[in-house]
């Protein structure tokens, strides 16, 4: 929180704090510093800003997104990875085996790099998606 308001990171970003992160950077009144982290670092594919206040976060997720939604979005990720499947097979063939045994090395924690998205400038953000 940052003078009352949510001031979300652009490292905490998941689906369940989308909305809210995405309200955030659309409110001019959340602290510059905040939307400034957030732009220099965002990830989030899609997003239009005008400075550094995102301008269309109902793009991203909008008010009503809910179990239902997101179960449908799976259902579309999945029909595609069946195409890709079915006519892609060297894309996206085989099996992951996950009774592998870990590595501690999978545990390492590392400095923040820069995955930021370059801006989306377009108005139909349709055309940006798949």
């Amino acid at each position: 929180m940052a003078d009352g308001l949510y001031a979300p990171s652009p490292l905490t970003v998941i689906l369940s704090n989308l909305r809210r992160t995405v309200v955030a950077l659309s409110n001019p009144a959340t602290p510059r510093a905040v939307q400034e982290e957030f732009y220099n670092n965002s990830t989030i594919p899609g997003a239009r800003w005008v400075g550094r206040v995102l301008e269309n976060p109902d793009d991203i997720i909008h008010a009503d997104y809910s179990n239902v939604s997101f179960k449908r979005d799976l259902d579309h990720l999945n029909d595609i990875a069946v195409y890709l499947e079915r006519n892609l097979p060297k894309m996206a063939g085989g099996s992951v085996d996950l009774m592998t045994p870990g590595n501690q090395t999978q545990c390492l924690s590392n400095e923040m790099e820069n995955l930021r998205v370059s801006n989306y400038t377009q108005r139909n953000l349709k055309e940006y998606v798949i």
